[in-house]
Order: structure tokens, then C-alpha cells, then sequence
């Protein structure tokens, strides 16, 4: 026989009596953080977070609401797990270097997906500086930029860029990386200092056309 009692369902069978319940979106997320399956745990967050999870128990029925809740939930698997990655970090420098670039790149691309960059680039820049991988950081939001998936960049973090590549000697890296950015939402003055500063010529064009359809003033600071 079946019977339902506490949001639990008893099955009554010959020689045992077996028990099943769906859990909750949020039970079912940190029952994978529990078992430290943290990418599986980001991915069905993500899953929730666009509403193609099924028995989502418990969600808001708003895009809204569903996105603020699922972010909010995501925002600190994210944390956690970077936690975790630097408190097991392997000794051996060339192991660690993949295991930070690994824990660097998930916690980009999901902050970026949940529209987190303010976490992005607080608490997850902050510990990448603190802990000494500030390069690992710069380096891996490169491809994002480039393919359009980050647009901006805090003041702070664009001022390390920049000084990152120019202490290899890669600079035009940097003006192509300004060239996907929304002149709309950066600090255009600081941005243009830095071109100035730099010779970033191309990067200084494209802001004071895309941000000021201003073709003039950049030509006059050429000649």
C-alpha cells in the first residue's frame, strides 16, 4: 500500500517499508555542495536559474523573482567553492597553477551567466590578489571580453589589465579586449587616460566613436 505523511510518500511492501520525497531546488543543490560535486551543483543552479530544471520545488513562477532567488542561492555556491579550491590547492607549483586557473574560470563564467559581476569583481578579484594569483585572474577574463560575454571591467580591475600586459609587453592585447567593451557603462575618462598613457591608439578611436560619436577629437590628438 501507498500512503503520503509529511511531504513524504511510504511505500508498504512485503518485507520492508521504503520512504521517498522530492526535495526542494535548494536541497538538491546543497546535497551536491555536501558531496563536494560543485560543478554539478553550479550547473543544475544554472538549470534553475533559466527554468529548464524540472521538479523545481519551491521557485517563484517569475523570470524575476526566479533570477533574483536562484542568483542570490548560486551567488554563495560560488563563494563556497572558491573557498574550497584555494584550501586544497596542491603543493606542487605546476598542479596548483591548473587547479587556480580551473577554480578562476568557473567562477567567471557563472558569475557572468547569473549577472554577478559586482561578486566577479569583489570577493572573487579579492581573493585571487590577496592570495598572490592576480595574474591568473587578468589572464582568463581575456576570452570572456573577447567573445562578448563581459563588457566592462571595475575601475580597479581595468587599471591591473592593463599594467598585467604591459609588463609582458603585450599591449595591443589590451586595445583589442577595449574594443568589446560598452563605452556606455565603463569609465570613459579613466579608459581614455590610459590609451594616452599607453599609445593605444586604435582603443582610443573606438571610444570616442562608439561613446561620444566623436570622430574629431581623436584624429586631432593623432596629428
Amino acid at each position: 500500500s501507498i500512503t503520503l505523511c509529511d511531504e513524504k510518500i511510504y511505500l508498504l511492501g512485503r518485507e520492508h517499508v521504503s520512504t521517498c520525497r522530492v526535495y526542494k531546488w535548494t536541497e538538491r543543490l546543497d546535497l551536491l555542495v555536501e558531496q563536494n560535486k560543485w560543478e554539478d551543483a553550479l550547473s543544475l543552479g544554472l538549470d534553475f536559474y533559466e527554468g529548464k530544471a524540472k521538479a523545481a520545488e519551491g521557485l517563484p513562477s517569475d523570470f524575476e523573482g526566479l533570477h533574483r532567488v536562484v542568483g542570490d542561492h548560486m551567488s554563495e555556491i560560488v563563494e563556497d567553492f572558491l573557498d574550497t579550491m584555494f584550501r586544497t590547492a596542491p603543493e606542487d607549483p605546476t598542479e596548483a597553477a591548473a587547479h587556480y586557473r580551473k577554480a578562476c574560470g568557473v567562477c567567471i563564467d557563472y558569475s557572468i551567466v547569473i549577472g554577478r559581476e559586482e561578486m566577479l569583481f569583489d570577493e572573487v578579484w579579492s581573493k585571487f590578489t590577496e592570495a598572490g594569483h592576480q595574474s591568473v585572474f587578468l589572464e582568463l577574463l581575456e576570452p570572456f571580453i573577447l567573445a562578448d560575454h563581459l563588457r566592462q571591467l571595475a575601475p580597479e580591475v581595468l587599471q591591473a589589465f592593463v599594467e598585467h600586459y604591459q609588463a609582458q609587453g603585450a599591449l595591443s592585447r589590451v586595445e583589442q579586449c577595449l574594443t568589446h567593451m560598452d563605452i556606455a557603462v565603463i569609465d570613459f575618462n579613466q579608459v581614455a587616460r590610459l590609451c594616452r598613457e599607453h599609445e593605444l591608439y586604435s582603443g582610443l578611436i573606438y571610444i570616442y566613436n562608439a561613446g561620444c560619436d566623436d570622430f574629431v577629437a581623436p584624429a586631432e590628438e593623432l596629428l
